[in-house]
């Protein structure tokens, strides 16, 4: 049984690790800078599961983000994943080590370039 206390955009089965990664949303309330009013704000967590009861954020030091779009397996590094992701323009997430502790943003076009020319 997974946990249904979350609210899952995406689910993605590593296919070497059999690891569970998922793109979750989530609300938290936060003052508004300019008026200091209170608001609801919503954003996107990545999670990572053994056996999808219990799950670990691994959002690392970016705590949160805007859009994520889908979670595949990292052409360089097969056992870890990449998120997709738009930031006013599309972007590549992959993470700098197997704890997921930091993500490093590639725009979509360099991350396609960057792959290309290492092959």
């Amino acid at each position: 049984k997974i946990c249904s206390n979350l609210k899952f955009e995406s689910l993605f089965v590593h296919p070497i690790t059999g690891k569970l990664f998922a793109i979750i949303n989530i609300s938290f309330t936060k003052k508004d800078e300019t008026t200091g009013i209170e608001k609801t704000y919503y954003a996107d967590k990545i999670m990572m599961s053994d056996e999808g009861k219990q799950w670990k954020d691994i959002s690392g030091t970016d705590n949160y983000f805007t859009d994520l779009q889908e979670i595949f397996q990292d052409p360089k590094i097969p056992n870890r994943v990449c998120i997709s992701a738009i930031a006013i323009r599309p972007y590549v997430l992959q993470s700098i080590d197997d704890e997921y502790t930091k993500w490093n943003w590639y725009k979509a076009w360099e991350w396609t370039d960057r792959f290309k020319k290492s092959n």
